[in-house]
């Protein structure tokens, strides 16, 4: 199953634009493999791996959500790589919902 969303996954990065990139596709993609791998990993040595993933994409959504309350005024550009994105937007939608504007950059 890996297998099958990485040939799906990686053609969606590999000489695309930033535009292409934040389209919604690889974010599925994304999902769809981190979903997979806590299922595949579950009650294996492994389930760390899993854990460590989903554990860290709260905390980078967490960071986010802290640096917004602390700075609601301002606008704030956040980078980061393209397996977090959308863990750190629903973590943000969830938080905030219609409170502020997330917007994309595509460079």
């Amino acid at each position: 199953m890996i297998e099958i969303i990485d040939r799906i996954r990686i053609p969606l990065i590999m000489n695309h634009t930033a535009e292409e990139c934040n389209n919604g596709k690889y974010d599925i993609a994304v999902e769809i493999l981190y979903n997979q791998l806590e299922i595949i990993f579950k009650n294996t040595p492994y389930e760390q791996l899993s854990n460590f993933y989903k554990e860290r994409d709260t905390q980078i959504g967490n960071n986010m959500i802290d640096i917004i309350k602390k700075h609601r005024e301002k606008r704030i550009l956040f980078l980061t790589g393209m397996d977090h994105r959308i863990f750190a937007i629903k973590a943000i939608r969830k938080c905030f919902n219609d409170e502020i504007i997330i917007r994309e950059v595509n460079i």
